[in-house]
């Protein structure tokens, strides 16, 4: 196997033997450090990195290590870049219930091709989110968010990520839940976040979204309408992010909204004209904040309901 980029890749030794490097050449190339020994009869040509880099090379030399496994779960997740995961995730590997187990790797009954993500093999996308609740231990979300984020939660993120870039549907992991053995580990987690998901409901449209959702249900507001067209007497105002009893949530990112200053609070001013009881929150609010959010969600809508 060889993997990496320009700068550096993973190489077996008959690799370097079919280039017509000798074993003298080798250990020379280790001395000069234009090689490093891997173990097993495998080598890295180029720099050993840090942080992301390091991580991606970790998983490359892992494959390279088992060639009869695939990336699975969080190691997956992360390779794909799905919300809630990103490199440094545990490097974990799934191989046929024939193959051997070992440090990182276990063994599974594959339910779907195994596929390639930047050259390495992987689990398809559904059986990577299938297998993405096995080992998962609660954590604070993107830059540290005041609660905890279970399992439930987490994989939420991921399976709302893949909806919105039509990697998959409901229907094909509906599927793959059906089909995986009850016993498999991860599958009643992602049982779970199918079953909490409202009927027809459209993906979130980013990861702020998704967790709004997860702080108002935490609090006890239960699931808003997703992604709602509202129109005044002058036609469509616009979408809105999440909408309930006329009160309507806004989730104001700076990298979206940043640009759209003018045009967002031309739109706002026909939201509350209309008579919605609009609330615009931004990221810190919902990750730092989520008792503001649930708060002033909360007596909205008790203001709205109130109302003959």
């Amino acid at each position: 196997m060889e993997a990496g980029d320009d700068s550096w890749a993973v190489l077996s030794i008959e690799q370097l033997f079919g280039v017509g490097m000798t074993r003298g050449d080798i250990r020379s190339a280790c001395r000069r450090g234009s090689l490093m020994a891997l173990g097993g009869g495998l080598y890295l040509r180029g720099c050993r990195h840090a942080g992301d880099e390091g991580w991606r090379q970790d998983v490359v030399i892992a494959c390279a290590r088992r060639p009869d496994a695939a990336v699975c779960g969080e190691t997956a997740a992360a390779l794909r870049s799905l919300d809630g995961f990103a490199p440094g995730a545990p490097i974990t590997l799934a191989t046929e219930p024939s193959g051997s187990p070992g440090p990182g790797v276990r063994r599974i009954t594959r339910l779907g091709p195994v596929v390639q993500i930047s050259g390495l093999p992987a689990t398809d996308i559904d059986e990577t989110l299938l297998d993405l609740g096995a080992s998962l231990t609660p954590r604070p979300g993107c830059h540290g968010a005041t609660r905890p984020l279970d399992p439930v939660e987490l994989v939420e993120l991921a399976v709302e990520d893949a909806l919105r870039r039509g990697l998959t549907t409901v229907d094909r992991l509906r599927e793959i839940v059906a089909a995986a053995n009850r016993s498999r580990p991860g599958r009643r987690v992602l049982a779970a976040v199918l079953a909490d998901r409202p009927a027809g409901a459209a993906p979130t449209e980013s990861y702020l979204e998704t967790r709004c959702l997860q702080v108002l249900r935490h609090g006890g507001l239960g699931d808003f309408e997703r992604q709602v067209v509202l129109e005044d007497h002058d036609g469509v105002i616009g979408r809105v992010d999440l909408c309930r009893n006329r009160v309507v949530l806004e989730l104001v990112g700076a990298r979206w909204h940043l640009d759209r200053f003018d045009a967002d609070h031309r739109r706002y001013a026909r939201i509350s004209a209309a008579g919605y009881r609009l609330l615009p929150f931004t990221f810190s609010d919902v990750e730092h904040r989520p008792d503001h959010v649930t708060r002033s969600t909360a007596a909205a809508l008790a203001g709205v309901e109130s109302r003959p």
